[in-house]
């Protein structure tokens, strides 16, 4: 690996860490002040497993930039990576037209 890649790679690695940080920051100030609307958002992700799939599809893009970045990305990683996020995007259920616009409790609207 040359130079300009792992300085590239270590770039690419703590804008991600940073990225990482920042949103956890956000989040947790977020879910501090806004109280008990946000706790039951969360809960509901969690129970949905919503938040168990992002952090699946980001690990897996953090993981293709970096074997990209490295150049060791080959056509059978991309497609066992291909295939991990084509499984866990394809157990995403929709949401019914009833349902578009509710919040956590059920009901429409802010307030």
């Amino acid at each position: 690996m040359s130079s300009l890649q792992e300085i590239a790679l270590i770039c690419f690695g703590g804008i991600t860490v940073a990225v990482v940080i920042a949103t956890s920051a956000v989040v947790g100030c977020v879910y501090w002040r806004q109280g008990q609307m946000m706790r039951q958002t969360i809960a509901k992700l969690a129970v949905d497993q919503i938040i168990l799939r992002l952090v699946t599809v980001l690990a897996v893009v953090l993981a293709v930039s970096i074997l990209a970045l490295a150049g060791s990305l080959t056509e059978g990683s991309v497609s066992l990576f291909s295939a991990i996020i084509g499984f866990v995007l394809g157990g995403l259920k929709r949401p019914s037209s009833t349902d578009i616009g509710k919040g956590a409790d059920g009901r429409t609207g802010v307030g």
